[in-house]
């Protein structure tokens, strides 16, 4: 069984990299901006400015409405990232946040550079220079990322909403059909929609095989089975008589 991601979101709480810049506050460090804690927050330390460069490398099939999340004193929201600083580089997007005394604020920033010295402001908190946290909703297009790269698989029907759930990865998966042409062990429950051809010997002795649904079932190799039935009518069993070929029933 294998599982594809046809559509939604991935969540990525740890930048690939950051570069903290200027002077930040011995207590509320620039590490805290990026740390996963929520509760936590970094601001400057010298009572005039500092930033980190944040980093994030684009998963396969990423999407220009994936969303950047943030935490500042005005709470936690998502914010839609500019075209400019999309396009920059096809293999990451790179963010700034700033924190300023004079006046007291934090600044969330994409850049539009590799240095970040052109930028846009995609948010501005005017009350309070706590930055507090940041991460990444991936929005991946049908096929773009194999689900196996992910830890957490846990379904919704809105990925979008995710300000209030910071620690899920919310996928959409659809997961391939259980095909029941093969047996391994135990009773068989066969859908005669698989369309069965059985070409290698299956010994079932001790256990009963059951064929239901509508389309064939085409016994071309020895089956052996203590009890068989079938959906009459709408599943047709598919049989030249022969050595070795044969339905054999031993109970």
């Amino acid at each position: 069984m294998s599982i594809v991601l046809v559509s939604g979101f991935i969540y990525q709480e740890a930048p690939n990299a950051t570069e903290c810049r200027a002077t930040w506050n011995t207590t509320y460090t620039c590490a805290k901006v990026t740390d996963g804690e929520w509760d936590t927050y970094g601001e400057e330390g010298l009572g005039v400015f500092a930033d980190v460069i944040i980093n994030y490398t684009k998963p396969a099939g990423a999407l220009t409405t994936s969303l950047w999340q943030i935490k500042d004193a005005g709470g936690t929201t998502n914010l839609s990232i500019t075209s400019d600083c999309w396009n920059l580089d096809a293999n990451q997007v790179s963010f700034m946040v700033a924190s300023t005394d004079i006046p007291d604020q934090v600044i969330w920033r994409c850049c539009k550079d590799d240095g970040c010295d052109t930028f846009d402001a995609i948010r501005t908190d005017a009350t309070d220079k706590r930055a507090y946290e940041e991460a990444m909703w991936w929005e991946i297009e049908a096929g773009g990322a194999d689900s196996s790269d992910y830890v957490t698989l846990t379904l919704d029907e809105n990925p979008a909403y995710v300000a209030d759930s910071p620690t899920y990865v919310i996928l959409i998966l659809e997961v391939d059909p259980l095909n029941t042409c093969s047996y391994s062990s135990g009773d068989w429950e066969v859908d005669c929609g698989d369309y069965c051809n059985i070409t290698e010997n299956v010994y079932a002795g001790g256990n009963i095989i059951v064929v239901s649904g509508t389309g064939y079932f085409n016994i071309m190799a020895n089956i052996t089975t203590d009890s068989f039935a079938w959906t009459a009518g709408t599943c047709q069993i598919l049989n030249i008589p022969g050595d070795g070929n044969e339905l054999r029933i031993v109970s």
